[in-house]
């Protein structure tokens, strides 16, 4: 099982015990980034920095959300936002 889904399931079963050391931004190389996002109600997660909106993926059939992008990209440079299952956007 990947570390990911070691993870995602420690999440999902309130058994991790740094939640942050897994989400958030992460560096997966020099020149590469990871965003994890946590939204169990979310039915799709965009990312919104520097005048641009990217989406994010779904981890499995789960809440977790990743965005793989630059190194550049920072927790200054971006906000998040969602759409519930009832169709609502929530900034």
């Amino acid at each position: 099982m990947s570390s990911v889904a070691t993870q995602l399931r420690a999440l999902q079963n309130l058994e991790m015990h740094s939640p942050h050391a897994f989400l958030g931004i992460h560096a997966i190389d020099e020149d590469w980034k990871v965003i994890r996002l946590w939204r169990p109600g979310a039915k799709e997660v965009n990312l919104e920095g520097e005048g641009k909106v990217v989406d994010s993926y779904r981890v499995a059939d789960s809440g977790l959300f990743e965005y793989v992008g630059p190194a550049y990209v920072t927790t200054m440079v971006y906000s998040v936002f969602h759409h519930n299952v009832e169709g609502e956007s929530v900034h």
